[in-house]
């Protein structure tokens, strides 16, 4: 990747258009070269987890609101489906009927392509969803806004490196025009753009984990960094075993659970 590419608005419009129903340029056409962009996830990540702080500010305006953070937390998670379109949703219904059916290869990327909906992928999203808007909520009792913010930022740096020198698992497949495309310097970039992000998310709320000074709260969040590389190292390793590569669905799969396990991880530190 060319620094210059950094600056691709362009691209990045293309990106944030096609992993959420935000709509901008209305006679876009699909990008070949969109997997070029991958370094652009986090960003698109920033975006949802803004609309997600503003969102939240809006509700805690409305005492109903205000007085019920379950409530609130279960329209923050509404939004972000709205804002995605469910599209990760799927792709963890999808890969968790395919991988958990034990099947073989071929049977298991045909169950993935399935629309109907089984056992797997029910309990899948009923867990996931029903954890997500609890850990939210604990977070909206605190008044603590920045996880809430940081928690697509996460989800979709997890996506990136599940992009990284990785094959698909298919020949012909939506996720294919970024599966192994992240390159180094896509994926340094990204490391430290979110490593930032979560140093100013700390320095400018002066939250203090454990009651720890600033310095070892932050070293303690930037561990969700770290944290993030070995569940995409795992989540890769896995999916290797079963089907020899990855798809759309796993990308989308792969989005969700490191939204999940990062608003866990703070959830506990924060207690």
């Amino acid at each position: 990747m060319k620094i210059r590419e950094l600056l691709d608005l362009e691209r990045f419009i293309n990106i944030l258009q096609f992993l959420t129903r935000i709509s901008i340029k209305k006679d876009s056409k699909f990008d070949p070269d969109l997997g070029k962009g991958i370094v652009f996830f986090p960003l698109v990540g920033l975006v949802i987890g803004l609309i997600l702080g503003l969102v939240y500010y809006i509700l805690r305006l409305v005492p109903a609101f205000y007085n019920n953070s379950l409530v609130t937390g279960v329209l923050l998670v509404l939004v972000e489906v709205v804002l995605t379109g469910g599209l990760h949703l799927d792709g963890l219904a999808d890969t968790f009927d395919g991988i958990f059916s034990y099947r073989s290869k071929d049977q298991i990327l045909e169950i993935m392509k399935d629309s109907r909906m089984g056992t797997n992928a029910s309990i899948s999203l009923i867990l996931l969803i029903v954890l997500k808007v609890c850990m939210l909520a604990s977070f909206i009792d605190k008044d603590m806004v920045w996880p809430i913010v940081l928690m697509p930022v996460l989800g979709r740096f997890l996506g990136l490196l599940l992009t990284y020198r990785t094959r698909p698992a298919r020949e012909n497949g939506m996720g294919n025009v970024f599966i192994g495309k992240c390159d180094r310097t896509s994926l340094i970039v990204s490391i430290v753009f979110v490593g930032l992000l979560e140093i100013l998310a700390l320095g400018l709320t002066g939250i203090s984990i454990f009651g720890l000074n600033q310095m070892i709260s932050i070293i303690l969040v930037l561990l969700s960094l770290f944290i993030t590389c070995i569940l995409a190292y795992l989540i890769k390793h896995g999916v290797y075993k079963k089907i020899g590569g990855l798809t759309g669905d796993i990308l989308g799969c792969g989005i969700e659970v490191g939204e999940m396990i990062f608003i866990a991880y703070i959830f506990i530190l924060v207690g």
